[in-house]
Parts: structure tokens; C-alpha cells; sequence
């Protein structure tokens, strides 16, 4: 079992994980530790040939079909069965996943998968699982801690909370149902501003299958999912929802979690109606129709591919809105006021939060008929006195990044993110939520994704590298690396599911996507398979590494990481720089094979580059959950398979195998294999 490293410090702030940085002398700090997550061996075939039907399904007949083959393959028995989750098919190919879990007695197996994909006729493409099987020893096991649970919810919260050193008691705590038989957690104001949950589930663990509360608790920028079992009141398993761009030179999560003080004296039980009516609108969505009243508007800011001030300054970009994307344009969130001229809209809310405030309606930028035209002298000017600028900056490049992901497959029925959905797919009430020099660290930013329906939470922190100190949210390639947590984590396994980039390989693999589409985006035609480019390299005043230990460039010489590292290592982002030099190396045969589109809204064009975004963004949909490096390069080869009949297989083959993914790698070994298909020789 590996353990999430927590540490706590006693002063009136917020939780910060993964910040690189030593406490101030006059704060004192605790270490705590929750255990990790398991989970049950990835099976998967990527190699089902039953293609016979070539009539189109509808809805109901690709459900139907998809789930009579998951019930042959899966195994089953008495009282064992399994139920559907979101089960999205992509809009532009008509793939489907269709996503079940694992119950026993009617009660979620929290950490089991199953999963069939299939083409838009029913023809059965793959199928991975994280399934258990269930025998009778095991299904004597639930029924006797079904019988023998006497923990209670409120015991569930309070030994979390305990765990990381807050002192609440049963007397603080009250508790009620709600309509799905969710408890909700009320009493926990002056620790979360998230609505607390906890779920009656089954956890399995290496040797067997336990009783437990889900207890779901975001905590700053840590968000936590722990499994308390209900026997004992032992914590057994954790998630974490959030990730950072940066880690500790020991490899560790490092989390700081400080009380605060209410930010309101409101009364609690209002607050919990409140908190109580926010889930019960996000199920009775309904279907918004764009009016097509979009204003004009314009914004000065960092454009994409300009990655930084000191590469190219700010440029004033005049209504970069895609329609197609965006409906309501950027400042309407579909709610009924219209197009409001502020920092935020339907797929962001961007907010200063200096104040440590988290309430998204406070801090938000009001502009004069749509013109964010605010400078910045970055050489002389403390962040604090460009706050204008910056909150453009982000609210600039999440909107811009959802309308181009949007074009590759990230929509509505994958779980982006929208405070209201235009379809009838995907749940709303979710638009990125953005904290501008957020005043709880330094030195890093985050992202936190629960599942569709709930906002990703984005923080972005000053950086004290130089004097004056540097805004992140000025450094685009940090911007776009926090932004594809998000696509990665509601890709992989489904969008209802948080829970599948929790493993040591699978979560440095979301570091490696995340620094991968930052340098994709970022890309400019004047670039080199051998340019060397850095993440974070303005915010850390290291032009030439960033944050990372080395640029990345196609350049052996220069990157030298291969597949073999990332089993040297603890830390995530060391394994991410193997996950992603990987991936930028297929990239670039793509782009020398097909050509560079600079226009990356053209995702139609079949250039290299558009091309090879929209095979990442297909593996991460046909990918099990908590995949390996070698079952995640099988799927973007399936994707290709899928979407342009393999006609990229070498190049793929290729660029994987010079980094030690080649075609005889293997999961879990960490040994490089740099062997070519013979038909790509």
C-alpha cells in the first residue's frame, strides 16, 4: 500500500497541495498520511474482431447491444450484478463506451470498472475491466459486514477529519438524505465551502472486499474521496481530485490544510439548503436554446502560442468566440440574464481571490462593454497591481482551450465543463472556476476535477522567483498544463468517474498529458522537432528547464528521458516527463508526415497536428481506468484504427519505441523496449 503524505499547519489560511515551498517560521507543521488507492488488475483486449453489422444503432439499440456483451464477459453471479453509468458516444464518430460498475447485495463495489467499446453499428472494438470476482468466501465476507457495520456517517466524517487534525465532535455535525440517498454533511462551513457527501459503498482491497463510508470533503485544493471502513472506523483507502503542476523533491503529495474562519456568519442551515438546491438544480437541467445575441468583445492577453510576456506581449484579440462551441458566447451562462460584460460566462468563472475568499460570485472582473483591454508592466508592476490583466489572461485561455477541445472531441456528453449544456447531454452546472493569485500558496498552481456536474476548481498562485514577483496566470504553457487535468481526468473511465488517474503511473501520465497539450497548444510554425521548450519557464525565471529537468525536444542529447525512468522515481511529474516526451515524439512524425495546421480551431484540417490531437483525446475515451503507459500508447493506436484505418501506425510505433515504449514494452516493467512493428522497418 503507498500513502498520500498530508502535512498541517496552524494558521488561518487554505489547503495547499504540492507547493514546493518551507512554512514561514511562524507557522508549525504536522505530517499525516492517508492510505492510497487501490485497485483490482486492468484486463483489457484491444484485438475484438466481431465486425459483421453495418446498420447504424440508435440510442437505445447501441445501449442494449453494449450491455447484453458486457453481461457475457463480465463475471456475475447471486446478487452480483452490475449497473450502467454516463456512458457517452463521441458526437463526431459515433464510438461508444458504455460503463458499468460492479455491485454486490445492490451496494457499489467503489473501485471496480467494466467497459465495452463499440463502433457506431454495435461491432465490439474493446473491452477493459478493473472487475472482481466475486466468491462465495468474498460474498460471505459483505454479508457479514453488512451485518456488523456500526459506524455511522457522522463517525465516517469525524474520523477524517480527525485524521487531519481538526477537532469537530458528533455535536457539530448533523446530517440528512437526500433524493438519490446521498447524506449530506452539514457543520463542516468554517473547513469546506463544497457540499460534504457520504455513500453507503463496497471498497476491494488486495485480499478482500470491505464495508465502508464514502467520504467525499473538499478541502481547499485538496479534494479528498476516503473510504472509512464500517467496522472499525479505519480509514483503508483514499483519492485525491486534485493535481499540481509541480511536486517535492521527494516525490510525495504534500498538502497543507488550514482552518479558516466562516467567510460569512450566515446561518449554517441556510447554507446547507443552499448547498441542497444547487445538487437538485444540476438534475433538472434543462435544455437551453441559444438566442444568438453574442456582443462584441475584446480582450488583451497572452495569445496562444505566445506562451508568456517576455516571448510576445500582450495583443489585443477581438472576438475570438467560436460559435460552434460556444452558443452562448463567453459571458452568458444560460441562467436568463444574458451576455453579462464580467469574468465569467458559461464555460468560466475567473476571480480574484487575493482575499482567500472561494465564493465565485466575489471577485469577479467587471470590463466596460466587453473590452478587457487591460495592460500590465510586468518588469516593474507587483502582480498585485495587474490583477485586471491577469483575470483576462485566464478568462481568455480557459474559454479559448474549451472551444478547441470542444473540436476534438471534449463536448457535453464527455463531461466538459458549462454552467448550462445546450443538448440534452452531460450534466451542467459545472463551468471551470478559476482563483487568481490565489493567496493560499506560491510557487504552483492546481487543478481539482470532480465529476460532471461539479466545477473544476483552478489555482493559480504568484511566483517569487524574481522581484518583482510573476503571476502564473500570465504563463500559458502552467495555464494549459491545469486545464488538461480536467480533460484527462473526465476522459479516462467516463465522466461520473474521478477515481482513474489514482494510481502512481496513471496519475504521473496526467502530469505528462497535461505538459503534452501545453506544448501542443503552444506550438507555432517557426517550431523545430529539436526547439527546446519548457513548462512553467517564465513563472520559474528557468528559461531553460521550467519546472521540469529538462526541456522538451525530440533531441536525445538534450531529453534523455526514456520509458525505464518513470520506474526510478516516486514522483508523478518524473514519470509524466516519460509519458510526455513520448507522446511529442510521435507528434512530431505526425507533423512531418501530414504537415502543421497553425489554426488549431481547424480540426478538420489532416495535418499532423490536429490529426494526432484528436487520436489522444480518442485513446483517453477508449483507455480503461488507471491505465498503464504501454494499455494508454495500445489505445491511441486503436483510435487510429478507428478514425483513419490505421494510417498512422508506423508513425505512432515509431515515435513510442524511440523513448522505450516500443512494441514489446510491457506494463508495470519499466524496462525499455525500442523494437519497431517489422512492417514500419
Amino acid at each position: 500500500m503507498y500513502f498520500q503524505t498530508i502535512f498541517l499547519a496552524s494558521v488561518a489560511a487554505m489547503l495547499v497541495m504540492g507547493a514546493p515551498i518551507k512554512p514561514s517560521d511562524s507557522q508549525t507543521e504536522q505530517k499525516y498520511q492517508l492510505p492510497g488507492y487501490y485497485a483490482p488488475q486492468i484486463k483489457y483486449n484491444y484485438t475484438l474482431n466481431d465486425q459483421w453489422r453495418n446498420t447504424t444503432l440508435n440510442t437505445t439499440d447501441i445501449q442494449h447491444n453494449a450491455l447484453t456483451m458486457l453481461e457475457g464477459m463480465l463475471t456475475l453471479g447471486e446478487n452480483v450484478t452490475m449497473q450502467q453509468r454516463a456512458s457517452p458516444q463521441d458526437q463526431g464518430t459515433g464510438l461508444y463506451r458504455c460503463n458499468v460498475i460492479e455491485k454486490v447485495n445492490g451496494i457499489d463495489i467503489a473501485n471496480t470498472h467494466g467497459v465495452i467499446h463499440t463502433d457506431k453499428f454495435g461491432n465490439p472494438i474493446g473491452q477493459t475491466s478493473s472487475w472482481v470476482n466475486v466468491t462465495q468466501e468474498l460474498k460471505a465476507t459483505v454479508d457479514k459486514c453488512t451485518h456488523a457495520s456500526k459506524l455511522s456517517p457522522i463517525d465516517a466524517v469525524i474520523a477524517l477529519t480527525t485524521s487531519l487534525g481538526q477537532n469537530f465532535t458528533s455535536s457539530d455535525i448533523s446530517q440528512s438524505i437526500d433524493q438519490d440517498n446521498t447524506i449530506i454533511i452539514s457543520g463542516l462551513d468554517a473547513l469546506t465551502l463544497q457540499t460534504v457527501t457520504v455513500k453507503n459503498k463496497l471498497y476491494k482491497t488486495k485480499d478482500s472486499i470491505k464495508c465502508v463510508w464514502e467520504v467525499n470533503l473538499e478541502i481547499g485544493i485538496s479534494w479528498v474521496v476516503a473510504y472509512i471502513d464500517k467496522t472499525n472506523g479505519q480509514i483503508i483507502g483514499s483519492q485525491d481530485w486534485s493535481s499540481s503542476a509541480t511536486s517535492n523533491s521527494d516525490g510525495t503529495r504534500t498538502v497543507r490544510l488550514l482552518r479558516r474562519a466562516l467567510v460569512t456568519e450566515s446561518d449554517p442551515n441556510q447554507k446547507h439548503l443552499e448547498k441542497r438546491q444547487a445538487r437538485q438544480d444540476r438534475r433538472q437541467q434543462q435544455k437551453i436554446t441559444p438566442t444568438g445575441n453574442i456582443p462584441s468583445s475584446s480582450y488583451f492577453v497572452i495569445p496562444l502560442g505566445g506562451i508568456d510576456p517576455d516571448t510576445v506581449p500582450q495583443m489585443l484579440i477581438s472576438n475570438p468566440i467560436d460559435k460552434d462551441s460556444s452558443p452562448l458566447g463567453w459571458h452568458d451562462d444560460g441562467l436568463g440574464q444574458g451576455p453579462v460584460s464580467q469574468s465569467k460566462g458559461n464555460n468560466a468563472v475567473v476571480k480574484d481571490n487575493r482575499a482567500l475568499n472561494d465564493d465565485p460570485n466575489v471577485g469577479i472582473l467587471t470590463a466596460p462593454d466587453f473590452k478587457f483591454e487591460f495592460t500590465a508592466d510586468f518588469a516593474t508592476q507587483d502582480p498585485s497591481q495587474y490583477i485586471s490583466s491577469s483575470i483576462t489572461n485566464i478568462f481568455f485561455l480557459v474559454n479559448f482551450y474549451h472551444d478547441i477541445m470542444f473540436k476534438y472531441g471534449f463536448d457535453e456528453v464527455s463531461g466538459n465543463f458549462q454552467t448550462s449544456n445546450i443538448g440534452d447531454n452531460g450534466k451542467s452546472n459545472d463551468a471551470v472556476v478559476a482563483m487568481v493569485q490565489d493567496g493560499s500558496g506560491k510557487n504552483n498552481a492546481n487543478f481539482a476535477t470532480p465529476p460532471d456536474g461539479a466545477s473544476g476548481i483552478m489555482r493559480m498562485f504568484t511566483w517569487t522567483s524574481k522581484t518583482p514577483n510573476l503571476d502564473g496566470s500570465m504563463d500559458n504553457s502552467v495555464i494549459i498544463h491545469e486545464l488538461t487535468h480536467g480533460l484527462s481526468t473526465r476522459l479516462t473511465g467516463g465522466p461520473d468517474d474521478s477515481s482513474c488517474l489514482q494510481l502512481q503511473e496513471s496519475s504521473g501520465m496526467g502530469e505528462g498529458w497535461s505538459d503534452f497539450l501545453s506544448l501542443a497548444l503552444e506550438a507555432v510554425v517557426s517550431d523545430t522537432p529539436e526547439t527546446e521548450l519548457p513548462i512553467g519557464g517564465y513563472s520559474t525565471g528557468n528559461r531553460k528547464n521550467g519546472v521540469r529537468s529538462a526541456p522538451y525536444t525530440t533531441n536525445v542529447n538534450v531529453n534523455r528521458r526514456t520509458y525505464a525512468d518513470a520506474g526510478r522515481t516516486n514522483s508523478v511529474h518524473s514519470i509524466g516527463e516519460s509519458w510526455a516526451i513520448a507522446l511529442w515524439e510521435a507528434y512530431w512524425l505526425m507533423v512531418q508526415k501530414l504537415g502543421f495546421e497553425p489554426n488549431l480551431m481547424n480540426s478538420e484540417s489532416g495535418k499532423g497536428n490536429t490529426v494526432f490531437l484528436k487520436l489522444v483525446v480518442q485513446g483517453m475515451k477508449l483507455q480503461p481506468c488507471n491505465p498503464t503507459m504501454v494499455i494508454a500508447r495500445n489505445a491511441i493506436i486503436l483510435a487510429d484504427q478507428q478514425l483513419f484505418g490505421g494510417a498512422n501506425f508506423c508513425e505512432i510505433q515509431k515515435g513510442f519505441a524511440k523513448r522505450g515504449l516500443g512494441a514489446n514494452a510491457q506494463s508495470g516493467v519499466f524496462v525499455n523496449d525500442f523494437t519497431v512493428d517489422p512492417k514500419c522497418q
